[in-house]
């Protein structure tokens, strides 16, 4: 497990410092300034820490579910009832700015945990290594199996396959086969992650990719399994009749370039096809069937034929 600090940690400080003065008639001297002095305190910790990875540790036994928190919810400022023991704390002696990695690991906006697996991983691993002693479990660290740590482009379909439902993760699945897929499947070999869809003027729904398909831009959403997600169609919806789509800075896809009323949805057992108009969500193909390159192709025109009519 990685620790990082939040980059953006520092307005929420700045937020606080201006409530905490504008709301000083309502504390104690000592009330007051024992929260001033750990507002600075953070602040101090910002400026050192801020946007950074500054430590590691490993996570022991098994991850368990607990309760105890479950009154006091509503006072939190995390939703999560899956805990872990962690083990083997060590601090860097030199943390790990965001900008050494932001190329190649998207930090997640929408939880406080962000996955990292196969290269990623091991990019990150070689940018610590390089510039911190580390202990051994570190350096002997692999994030997969063997098998899928030899996943190449020539072979990804076959043992990506094979372990396609044991994937626990949303980013497992990401990264060992929609990948690859996402790939043959647009226009060309690059797409978009985490792509800001906004509606209404400021309102923000993410999804998780878009690629460029017969000319324009449509949404991907990925999951495990469409049947174990609550109200998805809902989801769905957000990213459909949108004013625009952020693809990354300073490249903005308007709805006379997208398909502003369908979103193409993957899960570990096949690809659908959403319709915002009638409100459906349509299987078009079983990736048990998806067993060569052509098949993404024939795939592709038949996703271009149904977005076209």
């Amino acid at each position: 497990m990685f620790f990082m600090h939040s980059k953006t940690s520092n307005s929420t400080i700045s937020r606080l410092f201006t409530e905490l003065r504008n709301t000083k008639q309502f504390y104690s001297e000592s009330a007051y300034n024992k929260l001033s002095k750990a507002l600075h305190h953070g602040k101090e910790l910002y400026n050192q820490y801020g946007g950074k990875i500054f430590a590691i540790g490993m996570v022991e036994g098994i991850p368990f579910h607990d309760d105890f928190f479950e009154n006091y919810q509503q006072d939190l400022h995390w939703k999560a009832k899956i805990y872990a023991k962690i083990i083997n704390l060590y601090c860097f002696s030199t943390p790990i700015d965001i900008s050494e990695f932001h190329d190649f690991i998207m930090i997640s906006r929408q939880s406080a945990i962000t996955p990292v697996f196969g290269k990623e991983f091991d990019q990150l691993k070689q940018i610590i290594v390089r510039k911190n002693p580390v202990p051994k479990y570190f350096k002997e660290s692999v994030s997969t199996i063997l098998p899928l740590s030899k996943i190449t482009p020539d072979n990804w379909i076959e043992i990506s396959s094979k372990y396609r439902r044991s994937f626990f993760l949303e980013v497992q699945f990401r990264t060992y086969f929609v990948d690859y897929f996402l790939k043959y499947l647009g226009d060309n070999k690059t797409f978009f992650r985490e792509c800001p869809c906004i509606k209404n003027g400021s309102q923000r729904f993410f999804a998780d990719n878009v690629i460029k398909i017969k000319r324009k831009y449509l949404p991907v959403e990925i999951k495990l399994n469409i049947e174990a997600e609550r109200d998805l169609l809902t989801q769905l919806l957000q990213y459909c009749m949108t004013d625009y789509i952020i693809l990354r800075e300073n490249k903005i896809a308007y709805p006379e370039n997208t398909y502003n009323q369908t979103v193409l949805v993957i899960d570990t057992f096949n690809v659908y096809l959403f319709n915002s108009v009638t409100c459906t969500l349509e299987s078009i193909a079983v990736l048990d069937e998806i067993r060569h390159i052509s098949d993404i192709v024939s795939l592709k025109n038949k996703i271009i034929d149904l977005v076209s009519d």
